[in-house]
């Protein structure tokens, strides 16, 4: 496009927006003098007192004068301008109702007067007919005698008495009369009677058209019709006037050519209209064409002047982003921060467009499409999740209340049978503790990690050293032993196993990360006497772990250098150091994983791959989980291949898995929560990864004030003051059940607060409503019942505010055994709930989280703490707490925890504290559940705990930095088959419950191969699966052979596994030997062949 035909189309513009501009002038004209007009009528009837008049008559005698008050014009123009056009309007309406009213009434009057005119018009005409029957000589055809008497007839009649003096004729002479005038009477009827038919046949004969025009001569038809015609007008008139005229009587034959004539003229016009119709719509179409066309280039012109304006825009801005970064000199294509710049640059572009209705939309809220959807202050697409709705286990009332949806009550009555067998279930399990020394070197144990089987149990100690136990063993039996040969101490502060188990991550405080292998380095004597580890009764040493990997912050290696990472710039982040770690999901057809993800202090986390890494042997092929290809790969330190997860900047604490193989969940210490999924749609343009999804836990609890301002409004009281009308006690049973009614239709739920107050015998409920409540406040539904009959006394609305209590400190969060649930602990001070109730005392909050819903869940569990221990959880790590797997019989998880010194157990089902420590010298304490000894099961502020789930029992192991020792506690469970099976019951029929995997519980169902060698009974299977597909290939086999080929089997295997044996035994014996880790079968099991190989059994102990 030329700069000419620019120029034309800017002219055309600016023409069009002045006309646009005139146009709306006059419009500000006309409403202006539209406005002048009607405050000249307002003021003309408001001087004649006419307004006033019809306001009176529109609003009534009581109401007119506040009105006219209220509009009147002494309030100025702006009121004149706003408010006077709304009185003007509601009189005119009156106005118009008063005229249809008038309108209607004198249409129904005028209505009933036609119909009785018509009445009256009928009966006259039915009057009119009767008289003309009636008409004429009534008796010119009777006799003299019989006319004269009905003349007597018709005269009045006189009455005949004595006093009169005269008589009536003599009877024998007026039958005489009657006889001789009886010939003529008959002669006269026979007369009247012909005449009657002559009359009958001329009105009633049909007319046969003897005057019709046939009878008359040509020269006569001219007067004929002048004639007829005079006599149709007179016939007509006659007509009109005994008969309605509103509807005139048509011959037939005028009415078909009215007919026709009608239909021709409506033919006619719909032809012309439709001819007209036509020629609009095609000039429309042509139009419409024709400006569709115009639109289109115009559209187009402008879109190319828009991309045209911001691709100038874009080339100069990066141009001078160029020049300002590398001081005039600018980069070529070919380098890497080229593409960088402008990647960045664009997506900047799309972020912004992405989240430009929020750029605007916060300060407008009601134009968000989604009102209730809560979204953190900081980002927008953050969703809070807030855990306001829950209300603590130990002041959750468990008892069904009416004011509750029957469903409600039904989970309480649940809950509470379930809550009350799992103490009992509790009560008796029993304790065995034992105890074992560890170095004094070691300084105490700094943290510990179980394997995924809970077959291994690896610490870390305070120094810096590494041991690997092994817990089938009894004692616990040491496996693996690394000393930290370093005079400094360097704790090791995190520690994760593979999925198999046969890889760790160590992580230590001094900012090294190191892979260890489980494979066996061989025995130092001299490193395993550091750590005062010595023979066993077999002679059996633990060997060293085996060094994959070292990455040291001191040596940069958890900085990019080389691949696009390094070349965007990221080099320059400075000293980051590793916090938490965990292997990746990706695995080998053997179930090896390589990769790793470390979270580091920044925030970042590293998705490292040690499968490339020098000397680790030969690349592995991925079955789950593949890398994702891309242009180039980025390296770290030690040449390890890396991919770069980022978000914020906040330290990450924690690094997990869904169910161990699915999304990526990271928790920060800011209680932001990440959802990473390793798909390329998730790939920024920078090359690093985003989140998923983002969330953020609300760490704060919402307090609920009453409004000062508002004292409350009474619906229902059985206390009624005695200035007042007081009621019967029909009355107010009538009325109480009435309210009750509306309160049970309300289903209130759970009250906030409950009081009672012993010296009313009343109980006082507070019920939140439904859904958030705001902060500027919203009515509460407030309760008073007669305690002992639960009878309700009083019920009133209050308006409460919300107020949030943010926590003092987010001390940690901790995932259970299949990523799925995360428990945070959350420290809070004490705060008050309200002027007439006593402060809340400081108090730590523990809230699970449903990783797979992104929601909180039942059940929250408070613990309240003196000042004391406030300070020390407040001011150091005095707080520790371990979650166990589902247990068999209950099938729930447990949270062993250590608060300040202070251990207890608690069920995540019901959040029931299942087990604590007591002092024997106080034997009053009514205690539920386990109850440990304290003074043999002591328990300092920094004791942490580890739970093994183990055949038929759990393995307690507790550890401390300040302690020597591994306590070693074995619950054991001792209620019988029947008390099992009637706690498995009652937890099944919880209709809350979480279906847990078996796999993942421990169960007192142990497994074993009967008389056959595990390794021996694995391989029978995987050969009886290699005959079954080759019979159904080539035929069935008989039973002689079948026979035959699994006792050919049996002695095969059985030989095998006895010459590894016997070889395994001869390696043991050899001091120093890399194999003397390697353990013999327990001694259970039996290397014999058995002649009738059995199948897996299983010992059902429920």
């Amino acid at each position: 496009m030329s700069y000419n035909q620019l120029e034309e189309t800017r002219k055309k513009l600016e023409l069009d927006i002045l006309r646009r501009s005139a146009e709306r002038e006059k419009m500000q004209l006309k409403k202006v003098d539209e406005m002048r007009r009607r405050e000249e009528l307002l003021e003309k009837l408001n001087k004649t007192k006419y307004l006033s008049n019809e306001l009176k008559q529109t609003y009534g005698s009581d109401m007119h004068k506040e009105v006219d008050n209220q509009y009147n014009y002494d309030h100025g123009k702006s009121s004149l301008q706003t408010s006077r056009p709304h009185v003007l309007r509601d009189v005119l309406s009156s106005r118009h109702k008063d005229f249809y009213h008038t309108q209607k009434n004198h249409m129904e009057e005028m209505r009933q007067l036609n119909a009785q005119r018509n009445l009256l018009m009928e009966e006259r005409d039915l009057l009119k007919k009767r008289k003309y029957i009636m008409a004429g000589d009534r008796y010119s055809s009777l006799s003299e005698a019989d006319r004269s008497a009905r003349s007597r007839q018709d005269m009045p009649s006189r009455s005949f008495s004595a006093r009169s003096g005269s008589h009536p004729e003599d009877i024998d002479s007026f039958i005489n009369k009657r006889k001789d005038a009886m010939p003529k009477e008959i002669a006269n009827y026979w007369s009247l009677r012909d005449q009657y038919e002559k009359r009958h046949k001329r009105i009633h004969k049909s007319y046969q058209g003897e005057l019709g025009p046939q009878s008359y001569r040509a020269w006569q038809m001219q007067d004929y019709h002048m004639v007829r015609g005079l006599v149709e007008d007179e016939v007509d008139k006659v007509l009109d006037i005994f008969f309605n005229a509103d509807h005139p009587v048509i011959s037939k034959s005028n009415v078909e050519l009215a007919i026709e004539s009608d239909d021709k003229e409506v033919k006619h016009g719909r032809d012309s209209l439709s001819e007209k119709r036509a020629a609009i719509l095609v000039s429309e179409e042509i139009i419409l064409q024709v400006t569709r066309d115009i639109v289109k280039n115009v559209a187009q012109e402008i879109c190319d002047i828009k991309l045209l304006a911001a691709y100038l825009t874009d080339t100069n801005l990066m141009r001078l982003v160029e020049d300002v970064t590398t001081e005039g000199e600018g980069r070529t294509e070919d380098d890497d921060e080229y593409d960088l710049v402008t990647k960045a640059y664009y997506k900047l572009q799309r972020d912004r467009q992405q989240h430009r209705a929020h750029l605007w939309g916060h300060t407008q809220p009601l134009m968000r499409e989604d009102l209730n959807a809560q979204v953190s202050q900081d980002e927008s697409d953050v969703q809070l999740i807030s855990f306001t709705g829950l209300t603590a286990a130990h002041v959750k009332s468990l008892e069904p209340t009416s004011t509750e949806d029957s469903q409600i009550s039904l989970r309480k009555i649940h809950l509470k049978r379930i809550k009350e067998k799992e103490l009992q279930y509790w009560e008796k399990i029993s304790t065995n503790m034992k105890t074992i020394s560890i170095s004094r070197k070691t300084q105490g144990i700094q943290t510990s990690s179980l394997s995924g089987d809970h077959t291994y149990w690896a610490i870390g100690t305070v120094h810096g050293d590494i041991m690997v136990y092994d817990l089938t063993f009894v004692p616990i039996r040491p496996i693996r032993a690394l000393p930290n040969t370093v005079h400094v101490d360097d704790p090791v502060m995190d520690i994760k196993w593979s999925l198999d188990a046969s890889r760790l991550i160590t992580v230590n405080q001094s900012g090294s990360l190191i892979v260890w292998s489980m494979t066996s380095g061989g025995v130092d004597k001299n490193n395993l006497k550091s750590l005062d580890v010595r023979p066993d009764d077999q002679g059996f040493l633990p060997s060293q772990l085996t060094q994959l990997l070292l990455l040291d912050m001191n040596n940069n290696d958890f900085n990019f250098q080389a691949g696009p990472l390094y070349n965007s710039q990221l080099k320059e982040r400075g000293v980051v150091i590793p916090i938490v770690s965990h292997f990746f999901p990706s695995l080998t057809f053997l179930g090896t994983q390589y990769e790793f993800c470390c979270g580091l202090s920044n925030g970042d986390v590293l998705k490292c791959d040690t499968e490339l890494v020098p000397d680790n042997g030969t690349p592995a092929i991925k079955v789950y989980n593949k890398k994702i290809a891309q242009d180039s790969a980025s390296f770290i330190g030690q040449s390890v291949e890396v991919e770069l997860f980022r978000d914020r900047k906040n330290p990450i604490i924690h690094i997990g898995f869904l169910h161990h193989m699915s999304d990526m969940i990271t928790v920060d210490y800011s209680g932001y929560i990440n959802i990473w999924k390793y798909s390329r749609d998730e790939l920024s343009e920078y090359g690093w990864f985003q989140p998923h999804q983002k969330y953020r836990l609300a760490l704060s609890e919402v307090v609920y004030y009453p409004d000062e301002n508002d004292k409350g409004t009474i619906i229902f009281t059985d206390n009624i003051p005695k200035d007042k009308v007081s009621k019967t006690r029909q009355e107010l049973a009538k009325e109480r059940s009435e309210v009750q009614a509306k309160l049970d239709k309300m289903e209130l739920g759970e009250p906030w607060v409950s009081k009672y107050i012993s010296s009313q015998d009343v109980k006082n409920d507070v019920y939140p409503p439904a859904g958030v409540v705001p902060e500027t406040g919203i009515p509460f539904h407030l309760t008073t019942r007669h305690y002992s009959t639960d009878l309700l006394s009083a019920y009133w609305t209050r308006i409460y505010k919300a107020q949030k209590v943010s926590c003092s400190r987010f001390i940690s969060c901790q995932s259970n055994h299949d990523e799925t649930l995360m428990v945070f602990f959350l420290l809070f001070a004490a705060y008050p709930l309200n002027s007439s109730d006593p402060d809340k005392g400081p108090h730590l909050s523990i809230v699970l989280l449903d990783l797979l819903k992104m929601k909180t869940k039942d059940p929250k569990i408070e613990v309240m703490l003196r000042e004391s221990t406030y300070e020390a959880c407040l001011n150091g790590d005095n707080v520790w707490a371990e979650l166990s797997k589902p247990f068999g019989s209950t099938s729930t998880e447990y949270l062993f925890f250590n608060l300040n010194g202070m251990f207890s157990a608690y069920s995540l089902m019901t959040g029931s504290k299942v087990m604590q420590t007591t002092d024997p010298r106080v034997p009053d304490v009514d205690i539920r559940g386990c109850a440990m000894n304290s003074t043999l099961f002591q328990v300092s502020p920094s004791t942490q705990f580890s739970s093994a789930m183990l055949p038929k029992k759990i393995l307690l192991l507790s550890y401390g930095a300040n302690s020597l020792s591994i306590n070693t506690v074995q619950l054991t469970d001792t209620n019988t088959d029947e008390e099992r099976l009637a706690m498995w019951h009652t937890v099944q029929s919880w209709m809350d419950r979480d279906v847990t995997v078996p796999d993942h519980r421990l169960s007192n169902q142990p497994y074993t191969c009967g008389d056959q060698h595990p390794e021996a009974y694995c391989q029978s299977i995987i050969l009886e699966l290699m005959d079954k597909v080759i019979q159904d290939h080539d035929g069935l086999y008989s039973q002689e052979e079948q026979e035959k080929y699994k006792r050919i089997d049996d002695d095969n295997l059985y030989k095998a596994i006895k010459s590894k044996q016997d070889y395994m035994d001869n390696k043991l014996l050899r001091p120093g030997s890399p194999y003397n880790d390697m353990t013999r079968p327990p001694s259970h099991i039996s290397t014999r062949p058995s002649a009738t190989p059995g199948r897996c059994t299983r010992i059902d102990d429920v």
